[in-house]
């Protein structure tokens, strides 16, 4: 609880002043980064070579460093006075009013919150009034036969008053007691040792900073960033302040600005930038005991070099965080806000931060992008790790994760539409394997995906839509890519997966192990047949490959089979192969023309056939 005389006498005014002195500062200290990068090192980089070159951009980087430092460390400060400040003028007001009835009902307010009333009420025959005296907030008060209870103990009208006036008295000191240590222990954070080296353990500290600053702000942050707007009310709100405000934001939320649908592009890529060494020292100081920050570590450090390496199409980091199995999005080529097409494709099974999704899932969006730019070099490619995807067969057998994953994805799309600065522009989703099954749950929730034009599914094992007119795209816009040797595009329905497995097992128990996979056989045939008699099905619906489900099948190289079966079972290496363009010609160049709204350039295939026996793979669906 705080001394009543330090909540009354409290100016928060000088807070306040502080707290813009600490913005000033951080204002500085990011100018001074700034031209760092802008007017000494990019030129230097871009003109000069040689050891004597690389030694001096190495200097210069430190210095860069040493002043996101301080940009980043004053304004946390900022936000802890400010914060502070704010929430200690609630308690003040309280006790202010609360001292300003006590001062007009002629009763006193002591230095340790009680308040002593004066005599007052029916005199008792001898002429005396009942007593005055002194209580205190959250006294327990007791009946004539000692019981506790909220009962007076006299007749004095004015002791009930009192009571009530205490009791503010006390709510408010013990408010603003809890705010004092909960903010003291964010401010005991901020302190830097005299003649601090920057190194990875400085920027755990940071992380730490920044994580005891949340917390202890988290309800000033609620009522400074409308985290549950829409993005249409983020992007209005980002809009009204001044850019000094935005800075202070950038400093003290990185993580949150940089992961805010309805915030314009080129900012969220700022703040992630910022971010990132952050997250980075985070996961280094866990990497030494936790498997996952390993893997998540080594994403980041190829997400960080492909972010200076100069690579074009360019790169917008555009969400990041250690969230579940991570968290990364990242687009190539235009600024989505201002390129003409932009596409975001989701990705299925196995896909977390890890160096795997770094260096492999990353070319896919840089081929889509690459490939998209030479048909329009306004367009951009956007892959979304924004959801938990299934790691393992138990649970992509479930669409739970998809249904979770749907209305934030919806959200993502709805920024992309809020923010761009070109009027409407040609949006494409892509779906791959689970992601399909994403993409599939997005549409079917109200206003369908925003924005989408164009939807692609590849690799798909359904997606829980049976039509592509239900999709929420017209007609002739959804398209499927299905390599003939992609065994994830004959997954069996449910029902033949259940028939296959009892069938095995009556198989098993008749006739042994050859009776088991003829049963197998048969249970799944009949399976297949009970549970989808009139067309194709896979795991999650209606092959979207089918000529029932309505889309246009686009070509795509076969893939290779799986190993010594002479072409007759599909693998898993042609799963991978859709937006690579050495692996994949065909799929590569009709993904890009899409994307790029060039459908005349697709190359089209006939669907396959509801039960085409003779149909590449077709044995394990039917």
């Amino acid at each position: 609880m705080l001394p009543l005389p330090a909540l009354r006498d409290l100016k928060l005014t000088e807070l306040t002043e502080a707290a813009d002195g600490w913005r000033k500062v951080s204002g500085r200290a990011h100018a001074a980064k700034r031209r760092v990068e802008s007017e000494m090192l990019k030129p230097l980089r871009e003109t000069q070579s040689g050891e004597a070159a690389t030694a001096a951009c190495e200097r210069l980087a430190q210095v860069q460093q040493n002043f996101q430092y301080v940009y980043t460390e004053c304004a946390l400060i900022e936000t802890v006075l400010t914060g502070l400040a704010a929430e200690l003028e609630s308690s003040r007001r309280t006790l202010t009013h609360a001292l300003d009835d006590a001062r007009q009902l002629g009763f006193t307010v002591l230095d340790d919150g009680g308040v002593g009333y004066p005599a007052a009420g029916t005199p008792d025959p001898g002429g005396s009034l009942p007593e005055g005296g002194v209580v205190r907030g959250r006294q327990p008060r007791f009946d004539v036969f000692g019981h506790k209870g909220d009962y007076p103990s006299g007749d004095n009208p004015n002791e009930e008053r009192a009571r009530a006036l205490a009791d503010t008295i006390w709510s408010a000191l013990n408010e603003a007691g809890a705010i004092n240590d909960q903010y003291k222990d964010a401010i005991e954070k901020l302190k830097a040792q005299q003649g601090l080296r920057l190194d990875s353990g400085t920027w755990a500290d940071v992380s730490g900073d920044m994580a005891a600053v949340h917390t202890a702000a988290e309800d000033a942050m609620k009522s400074q960033i409308p985290i549950d707007k829409p993005p249409a009310g983020r992007l209005e709100w980002w809009n009204g302040l001044d850019q000094e405000a935005k800075t202070e934001l950038l400093a003290a939320y990185p993580d949150v600005i940089g992961n805010m649908d309805g915030i314009p592009s080129a900012v969220r890529d700022q703040a992630n930038r910022e971010y990132l060494p952050i997250l980075i020292a985070k996961l280094e100081a866990k990497a030494p005991t936790d498997a996952k920050a390993r893997d998540q570590l080594a994403a980041l450090r190829e997400i960080d070099r492909k972010l200076t390496s100069g690579d074009v199409p360019p790169m917008f980091l555009l969400g990041v965080g250690d969230q579940g199995n991570g968290r990364a999005i990242v687009a190539f080529g235009q600024d989505p806000d201002t390129a003409k097409n932009v596409s975001t494709t989701v990705l299925g099974m196995n896909t977390s931060l890890d160096e795997s999704f770094a260096k492999n899932d990353l070319k896919g969006a840089f081929d889509v992008a690459s490939g998209a730019r030479v048909l329009d070099p306004s367009s951009a490619s956007i892959v979304w790790l924004g959801y938990d995807a299934p790691q393992n067969f138990d649970t992509v057998q479930s669409p739970s994760l998809a249904e979770r994953a749907a209305p934030t994805l919806t959200s993502f799309m709805n920024g992309l539409v809020t923010t761009h600065q070109e009027g409407d522009p040609h949006v494409t989703v892509i779906g791959h394997s689970y992601g399909s099954l994403v993409v599939g749950k997005a549409s079917q929730l109200p206003g369908h995906i925003p924005g989408a034009d164009d939807i692609i599914l590849v690799g798909s094992p359904g997606i829980g839509v049976d039509r592509a007119e239900d999709l929420g795209v017209p007609t002739g816009h959804v398209w499927v890519g299905a390599a003939d040797n992609d065994i994830i595009t004959y997954l069996p329905t449910k029902g033949a997966k259940s028939g296959a497995e009892v069938g095995g097992v009556l198989g098993l128990v008749a006739g042994g192990p050859i009776g088991a996979v003829g049963g197998a056989v048969a249970g799944g045939i009949l399976g297949d047949f009970v549970s989808d008699p009139g067309q194709r099905k896979l795991y999650y619906g209606t092959d979207p490959a089918d000529v029932a489900f309505g889309a246009i099948r686009f070509k795509s190289a076969d893939g290779t089979s799986a190993p010594y079966t002479f072409g007759m079972v599909p693998s898993l290496e042609a799963h991978g192969n859709y937006f690579d363009p050495t692996a994949n010609q065909l799929s590569a160049d009709n993904i890009a023309a899409i994307v790029a709204n060039q459908p005349g350039k697709v190359t089209v295939e006939t669907p396959r056939g509801a039960h085409d026996l003779f149909a590449p793979g077709a044995r394990l669906a039917q």
